[in-house]
Protein backbone atom coordinates (compact mmCIF):
# COMPACT_ATOMS: atom_id res chain seq x y z
CA UNK A 1 0.00 0.00 0.00
CA UNK A 2 1.26 3.46 -0.90
CA UNK A 3 2.16 5.97 1.75
CA UNK A 4 -0.37 8.76 2.28
CA UNK A 5 0.72 12.24 1.12
CA UNK A 6 -1.44 15.22 1.99
CA UNK A 7 -0.32 17.12 -1.15
CA UNK A 8 -2.14 16.64 -4.48
CA UNK A 9 -0.16 15.70 -7.63
CA UNK A 10 1.14 18.59 -9.74
CA UNK A 11 -1.38 20.10 -12.14
CA UNK A 12 -1.11 19.06 -15.82
CA UNK A 13 -0.37 21.91 -18.26
CA UNK A 14 -3.42 23.17 -20.14
CA UNK A 15 -3.74 23.40 -23.90
CA UNK A 16 -3.09 27.16 -23.73
CA UNK A 17 0.10 26.59 -21.69
CA UNK A 18 1.38 24.16 -24.36
CA UNK A 19 0.60 26.71 -27.10
CA UNK A 20 2.42 29.45 -25.17
CA UNK A 21 5.54 27.25 -24.83
CA UNK A 22 5.60 26.37 -28.54
CA UNK A 23 4.80 29.92 -29.68
CA UNK A 24 1.68 28.77 -31.52
CA UNK A 25 -0.56 30.90 -29.27
CA UNK A 26 0.63 34.08 -30.97
CA UNK A 27 0.08 32.87 -34.55
CA UNK A 28 -2.89 34.04 -36.57
CA UNK A 29 -5.65 31.59 -37.50
CA UNK A 30 -4.40 31.36 -41.09
CA UNK A 31 -0.84 30.58 -39.97
CA UNK A 32 -2.14 27.91 -37.56
CA UNK A 33 -4.18 26.26 -40.31
CA UNK A 34 -1.25 26.39 -42.74
CA UNK A 35 1.05 24.78 -40.15
CA UNK A 36 -1.51 22.01 -39.47
CA UNK A 37 -2.01 21.45 -43.21
CA UNK A 38 1.75 21.15 -43.75
CA UNK A 39 2.00 18.63 -40.90
CA UNK A 40 -0.81 16.52 -42.42
CA UNK A 41 0.81 16.67 -45.88
CA UNK A 42 4.15 15.55 -44.40
CA UNK A 43 2.48 12.61 -42.63
CA UNK A 44 0.64 11.63 -45.83
CA UNK A 45 3.91 11.75 -47.78
CA UNK A 46 5.65 9.46 -45.24
CA UNK A 47 2.78 6.97 -45.24
CA UNK A 48 2.68 6.96 -49.08
CA UNK A 49 6.41 6.21 -49.24
CA UNK A 50 5.92 3.37 -46.77
CA UNK A 51 3.05 1.90 -48.83
CA UNK A 52 5.11 2.21 -52.03
CA UNK A 53 8.01 0.33 -50.39
CA UNK A 54 5.65 -2.44 -49.27
CA UNK A 55 4.17 -2.74 -52.77
CA UNK A 56 7.62 -2.80 -54.35
CA UNK A 57 8.73 -5.55 -51.96
CA UNK A 58 5.78 -7.71 -53.00
CA UNK A 59 6.47 -7.21 -56.71
CA UNK A 60 10.11 -8.36 -56.63
CA UNK A 61 10.41 -11.17 -59.22
CA UNK A 62 11.81 -14.48 -58.00
CA UNK A 63 15.29 -15.46 -59.05
CA UNK A 64 15.31 -17.65 -62.14
CA UNK A 65 16.84 -21.07 -61.87
CA UNK A 66 19.70 -21.75 -64.22
CA UNK A 67 18.98 -24.39 -66.84
CA UNK A 68 21.09 -27.52 -66.53
CA UNK A 69 23.22 -28.34 -69.51
CA UNK A 70 22.67 -31.70 -71.13
CA UNK A 71 25.53 -34.15 -71.72
CA UNK A 72 25.00 -34.27 -75.48
CA UNK A 73 25.49 -31.16 -77.62
CA UNK A 74 22.43 -29.55 -79.12
CA UNK A 75 21.84 -30.14 -82.83
CA UNK A 76 20.99 -26.87 -84.51
CA UNK A 77 20.52 -28.28 -88.01
CA UNK A 78 17.58 -30.54 -87.13
CA UNK A 79 15.80 -27.88 -85.14
CA UNK A 80 14.53 -26.30 -88.35
CA UNK A 81 12.87 -29.53 -89.54
CA UNK A 82 10.47 -31.04 -86.97
CA UNK A 83 10.45 -34.42 -88.72
CA UNK A 84 14.15 -34.92 -88.03
CA UNK A 85 13.68 -33.99 -84.38
CA UNK A 86 10.89 -36.58 -84.02
CA UNK A 87 13.01 -39.23 -85.77
CA UNK A 88 15.89 -38.63 -83.39
CA UNK A 89 13.69 -38.77 -80.29
CA UNK A 90 11.52 -41.74 -81.21
CA UNK A 91 13.96 -43.67 -83.34
CA UNK A 92 13.91 -44.08 -87.09
CA UNK A 93 11.87 -47.33 -87.03
CA UNK A 94 8.98 -45.80 -85.05
CA UNK A 95 8.68 -42.89 -87.49
CA UNK A 96 8.79 -44.84 -90.75
CA UNK A 97 5.63 -46.64 -91.82
CA UNK A 98 7.42 -49.76 -93.15
CA UNK A 99 8.79 -51.06 -89.87
CA UNK A 100 5.76 -50.16 -87.76
CA UNK A 101 3.79 -52.99 -86.16
CA UNK A 102 0.01 -52.90 -86.33
CA UNK A 103 -1.63 -52.93 -82.93
CA UNK A 104 -4.78 -54.78 -82.05
CA UNK A 105 -7.26 -54.47 -79.17
CA UNK A 106 -5.57 -57.35 -77.31
CA UNK A 107 -2.36 -55.30 -77.04
CA UNK A 108 -4.15 -52.77 -74.84
CA UNK A 109 -5.79 -55.25 -72.46
CA UNK A 110 -4.18 -56.03 -69.12
CA UNK A 111 -2.29 -59.30 -69.14
CA UNK A 112 -2.29 -61.56 -66.04
CA UNK A 113 0.99 -61.88 -64.23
Amino acid sequence: KKEYTPFPPPQQPSKVDAQLESGEYFLSDKERKDRAKAARADENKRSKELRDKEKAAVLVPPKEKRAKRSAEPADTEGAANPATVIKKRMGAAAFSGAGAKKSSASDFLMKPI
